[in-house]
């Protein structure tokens, strides 16, 4: 089964069901040639992304009904059996070594989502109403936004701070400053929390 990481905000936001869709940049990113936007997933498949987006979706990393499971940091603690706790529910773990959720087991999973759709779309396309699904909150003027801070876009103060606001400050404090500006391919998954 394949896994998926989170930041430990989303995954409080996936848990209380506030987040039910995710965007992950498109790799290899499509590229123009002779005047034709062409994304070559693998060798000797060329698409049209511009015209036939949805020939993209079979290379996507994670299709339509397909159960994944979320990766996070944790620790084991060992009294005979082992047993996961997780960050940051569980700081004050006895054995605190925290392990890389990059590589978390599947074993060890404690929330796993399934895939519901997917589709290509250039990232800067995201509205309001979809930010709001990417678990994204109105954080301006509150110490979680100068926590957080890095909104180096928002720099109309007469204009309300939004959910896309907030979402393109999570975007480039996960991809790096100015990130969301490149205005990337991306694949948006949207999904639901499942019991496993």
């Amino acid at each position: 089964m394949k896994g998926i990481l989170f930041k430990p905000e989303m995954h409080q936001a996936i848990r209380e069901g506030k987040k039910t869709v995710t965007r992950r940049i498109m790799k290899p990113q499509p590229h123009i040639e002779r005047g034709v936007m062409r994304w070559q997933p693998r060798k000797g498949i060329d698409i049209n992304i511009d015209d036939h987006s949805d020939l993209a979706i079979p290379y996507a990393r994670y299709q339509v009904g397909e159960v994944v499971y979320i990766k996070e940091a944790y620790c084991l603690e060992c009294y005979g059996d082992c047993f996961p706790c997780y960050k940051p529910e569980d700081e004050d773990c006895d054995f605190v070594y925290w392990h890389c959720p990059l590589m978390m087991p599947e074993k060890y999973a404690r929330a796993f989502i399934q895939i519901l759709d997917v589709r290509p779309e250039r990232l800067q396309e995201i509205t309001e109403e979809e930010a709001i699904k990417e678990g994204c909150r109105l954080i301006a003027r509150t110490i979680q936004a100068f926590e957080l801070k890095p909104y180096p876009h928002y720099t109309e103060p007469e204009r309300p701070f939004t959910y896309r606001d907030h979402f393109i400050g999570l975007w480039d404090a996960i991809n790096g400053e100015g990130d969301f500006t490149l205005n990337k391919w991306v694949f948006r998954y949207e999904f639901k929390l499942v019991k496993r």
